[in-house]
């Protein structure tokens, strides 16, 4: 990547990170209970409902550079006329450590357990909300903020507290929405996870990746009540699914496949959405593919996905770099690259990458295959990047 498009890429990616663009892009799923589906509480999620309910995974502190987190978070939200529920898994391999001790109702102390804070904005006017505390031990402080704390509101909370010795602890919780204001299609919302073990407290995890304090409520994501984005035209573009070999899945035509001496790492300690990303490091020689029998020809389409990078330095005269092209199947060789024409190099942090194109008219004409593929070799750069959330949609023509 040259510098003269470098810079600007840069800088375009803090105003990104700082824009209201990245709040409200930042969203999951609350689904309803189907009709005779009910939740248990006893803090386990093994009721069929958690089955349909998608996973939403923590981040670390933003003020965290190496942007890798040491143990995973994740929540999954369900709902129905009455009532919220929450489940929020917490990898802990060290339990018997944890710092937490049985604490009365509504006890402010309880931040300094180790423990996992919900926020809820339910009328979606980023003014002010509810909070609450639970920590490991099982004990509960909520209150309701704007912006002053009120420990006199109760949310009628049920919920349990689970623990697997030397795996993880987890919370289940059933949150009636009458003591809160109304909700219609979403809430605003927030997790954080304050990990203490022994006399080490762990910094922050959140779900909002621009939260940098508990009641920043401008930050935080949203759950929608229904999905109100369409659907990627990549699917696993997430890379959570199981690696089979060479590839994820089973898939033909194939997603998300090594070739030559590519190897496929999936990376879970740092990623950007789904818990896991492709990692490209030094055991990446080669190309990572993914087949598009989909495309059309002369078609308008936008590509999303993040990115970020370590010390991706160029070994090449011409230029080094990770490449991230789609190949259109014609001869001479058509390659469509993103960004336009360019390589990433250098280091930056995970970073929102948004393109649009056109694909050609003679779309394979010569070779009655494209496909996207990300591409890094050994002789030509060195460093690490991993890329997350890889989506694409066909957009209408102007």
């Amino acid at each position: 990547m040259t510098a003269k498009f470098y810079a600007p890429l840069c800088q375009g990616a803090e105003e990104y990170n700082k824009s209201t663009v990245a709040v409200a892009g930042w969203k999951g799923v609350m689904p309803a209970l189907e009709k005779g589906e009910k939740i248990i509480i006893d803090g386990k999620a093994d009721d069929k409902a958690w089955s349909r309910a998608g996973s939403y995974f923590l981040l670390p502190d933003p003020e965290v550079k190496s942007e890798a987190v040491e143990v995973r978070t994740s929540f999954k939200a369900l709902r129905d006329d009455k009532n919220f529920y929450f489940f929020i898994n917490c990898e802990e391999p060290l339990t018997s450590k944890m710092t937490s001790i049985k604490r009365r109702r509504d006890d402010t102390n309880i931040w300094q357990d180790n423990d996992v804070e919900l926020f809820l904005n339910t009328d979606c006017s980023r003014k002010g909300g509810y909070q609450l505390i639970f920590n490991s031990s099982g004990s509960l402080s909520d209150n309701s903020f704007r912006p002053l704390l009120d420990w006199k509101w109760n949310s009628g909370a049920q919920w349990r507290v689970s623990v697997t010795p030397g795996k993880s602890w987890s919370l289940e919780l059933k949150l009636p929405r009458k003591n809160m204001k109304a909700a219609k299609e979403k809430i605003v919302f927030n997790v954080l996870r304050s990990r203490f073990i022994g006399d080490k407290r762990d910094p922050f995890q959140t779900w909002s990746p621009r939260v940098r304090r508990g009641h920043d409520v401008e930050n935080y994501g949203t759950l929608e009540f229904k999905k109100t984005t369409p659907e990627s035209l990549i699917k696993g573009g997430d890379f959570t699914e199981k690696q089979i070999g060479n590839r994820l899945g089973k898939h033909i035509p194939l997603r998300w496949c090594s070739a030559s001496r590519a190897k496929l790492i999936q990376d879970t300690r740092i990623f950007r959405t789904g818990g896991v990303s492709l990692r490209l490091d030094g055991n990446c020689d080669g190309v990572i593919y993914y087949d598009m029998p989909f495309l059309k020809p002369d078609t308008r389409y936008r590509i999303n996905y993040y990115i970020k990078l370590d010390n991706i330095e160029s070994l090449f005269q011409w230029g080094g770099g990770v490449v991230f092209a789609l190949d259109c199947g014609i001869l001479p060789r058509k390659v469509i690259t993103f960004p336009p024409n360019s390589k990433y190099v250098g280091t930056m942090p995970w970073t929102y990458q948004s393109f649009e194109f056109r694909t050609p008219k003679n779309l394979r004409q010569n070779i009655n295959r494209c496909y996207l593929h990300i591409s890094r070799f050994k002789k030509y750069n060195r460093g690490t990047a991993w890329i997350d959330q890889v989506e694409l949609f066909e957009l209408p023509e102007k």
